[in-house]
This record gives structure tokens, C-alpha cells and sequence, in this order.
């Protein structure tokens, strides 16, 4: 086999699903999801207005930092709850440039405008499981030649999902301000993020054999 091809390839321990995924990683995802929206919630406390003073640069570094951080963390436990006796490893450097490359992304795209936030998002939901797994970062989009039907509906769903969690997070500011919109934004946010990056995964190790 060629590097190439070896470099398009990812385990396949057999057939997973998304909820087992799910299930099995929670001894990471939990404390991951927890942590991050408390960060969150920390960092919208000072109630900075946006702009270029060091205070406020300084809490948008921490929060790009954990959302990074927990992005590589829970694509890594994911990944290892596909592999056959593979217990949960801290990701590789390659993943956490990854993810912080897609958080950076996803942030830029939310300032654009949210149709290009739907888009960058539901692209990490692909690439994140791929890198983790050991194959080329945009390898995962090959899962929609090979199960079409399965990637296109998967990939409806993160769209959905997306659109409905950028209109909760919209109307929360109206009923809850502060930390405490954050807190619960946030909780919401990465239980999602779990559960489709649970999705992806599975799918991922279906198809890419």
C-alpha cells in the first residue's frame, strides 16, 4: 500500500455507533464540557466591552485556549473508545494544532456571518475525528463518496443542530445575561458538540477502511 493511501486511512474495529461513542468516552467528555463552560462563563464575568485593552485580549486568549483545548481532548477520547484495548491518550501535538486551527476558524467565520459559522463548524466535526485517528485532516469527507446517505444525513443534522444552538444562544441574552447565559450557553454548546463529534466519529471509522 502506498503512504498515500496509508495516509487516507483510519482503524475500523468494527461497526460502532454514535451513541456507544458517546457512552463510552464520558470520563473525559463530562469534565471537558464542565470545564469549558465554567471558563467561559469566568471569562464573560468582568463584563469587558470588546476592543484591544490587554484585559480583554487577555480573557479572549483563555477562551480560545479552552475551547481548543477541550475540541482536541474530546475528539482524542472518541477516538479511543473506537479502537479495540486503547486506553484514552492525550492527543498528539498534530491534533491540538488542529484544533486550534479550527477554533480559530470557527470564530472568524461566527464574526462573517453564521451561514460561513455553520459551514467552518460542521468541517471540524469532519476533520477533528480524521486527525485524531491517525489519517489526513480532510480525509474524513471521503466517508461521502463511500456512505453517502449516512454522511449527507449526519451532515443535515450538525447543520440543524448548529442553526438551532446560534438561535438558543441569541435568545438566552434576553432572559439570562452574564455569566450565568454563558454557563448555560456553553454546557449547551459542548453537549452538542459531543454528541455530533460522537456522530462523526463513528461514522468515520465505518467508512474509512
Amino acid at each position: 500500500m502506498s503512504a498515500e493511501r496509508a495516509g487516507d486511512r483510519m482503524p475500523v474495529p468494527g461497526r460502532v455507533g454514535g451513541v456507544r461513542v458517546v457512552g463510552r468516552s464520558w470520563r473525559v467528555t463530562v469534565p471537558v464540557v464542565v470545564g469549558n463552560a465554567l471558563v467561559q462563563a469566568a471569562t464573560a464575568w468582568p463584563f469587558l466591552t470588546p476592543g484591544f485593552a490587554p484585559g480583554f485580549l487577555a480573557l479572549v486568549l483563555v477562551s480560545f485556549a479552552a475551547l481548543a483545548a477541550g475540541a482536541a481532548l474530546v475528539a482524542a477520547a472518541c477516538t479511543a473508545v473506537t479502537e479495540p484495548r486503547t486506553r484514552f491518550r492525550m492527543p498528539g501535538l498534530r491534533l491540538w494544532v488542529t484544533a486550534a486551527a479550527a477554533v480559530l476558524a470557527i470564530g472568524l467565520s461566527a464574526v462573517v456571518a453564521a451561514p460561513l459559522f455553520v459551514l467552518t463548524t460542521s468541517a471540524a466535526f469532519v476533520v477533528l475525528p480524521s486527525v485524531a485517528g491517525g489519517a489526513r485532516a480532510f480525509s474524513g469527507f471521503r466517508a461521502f463518496a463511500r456512505a453517502p446517505l449516512r454522511a449527507i444525513g449526519l451532515a443535515l443534522l450538525t447543520v440543524l443542530v448548529l442553526l438551532v444552538l446560534w438561535l438558543g444562544g441569541l435568545l438566552s441574552g434576553f432572559f439570562i445575561t452574564g455569566a450565568a447565559s454563558a454557563l448555560l450557553s456553553w454546557l449547551g454548546f459542548g453537549v452538542a458538540g459531543v454528541l455530533l463529534l460522537g456522530g462523526w466519529t463513528a461514522l468515520l471509522r465505518r467508512t474509512l477502511g
